[in-house]
């Protein structure tokens, strides 16, 4: 018996990273092998989870005419698959742990942090419902917010630069990078951490520092997703965005990296594609 045990990493585990600002260079790397992209928040599962639960749903409207007993059927759209994922992590798990209690704060705060936009640190913001009767004041000049009996509730100056929230890149099932897989680029709609004792006393000043964590996400399937500005294109407000069509999916599931690394002509150039934290 060893005296001592660790668990090797291994990519099949699945990982959530953050597409970041790309160089020609990273782009060129990332068209080879997927596996060459590093994001500045990249976040290993220890784990596969128990589950996969992938449901889509197609959208029709119905009308029921007379001498039409099932109705005439009108495709509307279909919902956006949506990926829920769950792993733990142990604070003692130096693998994927290598600040103890640290790494599972530092996880926590990532994964909420990708349901966030990106925007100027300490922008205020309104407050109260009075705002939606306010008026703001041209230039950078602050609004005055005021309710209908005209006395003064808040200054508010409107933050600028803000971004939608971080495009992700999700990696679940790896057959051939060709082939059928869960390799795909969206967003995270939802998260979730559950931290758990014993609570543990640390150096210093640290105490309370959670043994266990609980993670859960989900997923949004969006191969053409972006959180930067898009191009106009030939003047007008237009942009490129990639699908996942029937035979798109058919043939590979859900594995779409193709879209990922090959941008469409005309569209974003790779350092307008993404904002992340790394910016």
């Amino acid at each position: 018996m060893p005296d001592s045990f660790k668990r090797e990493s291994s990519p099949a585990c699945g990982r959530l990273a953050v597409m970041e600002h790309m160089t020609d260079e990273m782009w060129a790397a990332t068209k080879q092998n997927p596996d060459n992209f590093q994001g500045e928040v990249s976040i290993n599962f220890p784990a596969m989870p128990d589950t996969i639960d992938l449901v889509r749903r197609a959208n029709y409207f119905v009308s029921g005419p007379p001498g039409f007993p099932d109705g005439i059927h009108v495709y509307q759209g279909t919902s956006v698959l949506e990926i829920p994922v769950a792993f733990k992590l142990h604070a003692l798990d130096e693998t994927y742990c290598p600040h103890g209690p640290k790494t599972l704060l530092e996880v926590a705060a990532s994964l909420h942090a990708l349901t966030l936009p990106f925007g100027p640190e300490g922008a205020p913001a309104f407050w109260g419902t009075a705002a939606q009767n306010g008026e703001q004041k041209a230039g950078d000049q602050p609004a005055v917010l005021s309710d209908s009996s005209g006395s003064t509730i808040v200054g508010y100056r409107e933050p600028k630069g803000m971004l939608p929230p971080a495009t992700c890149f999700l990696e679940l099932i790896v057959t051939d990078r060709n082939s059928v897989g869960i390799v795909c680029m969206g967003y995270v709609k939802e998260a979730r951490v559950r931290l758990h004792g014993p609570f543990m006393q640390g150096p210093a000043v640290s105490r309370n520092l959670p043994t266990m964590g609980e993670f859960d996400f989900v997923f949004v399937h969006h191969p053409g997703h972006s959180n930067a500005t898009w191009n106009v294109n030939l003047g007008m407000a237009s942009g490129f965005s990639q699908h996942a069509y029937a035979k798109v999916v058919q043939r590979k599931l859900y594995n779409t990296i193709n879209m990922l690394t090959n941008p469409p002509p005309n569209a974003l150039t790779p350092d307008e594609s993404y904002h992340g934290f790394a910016q």
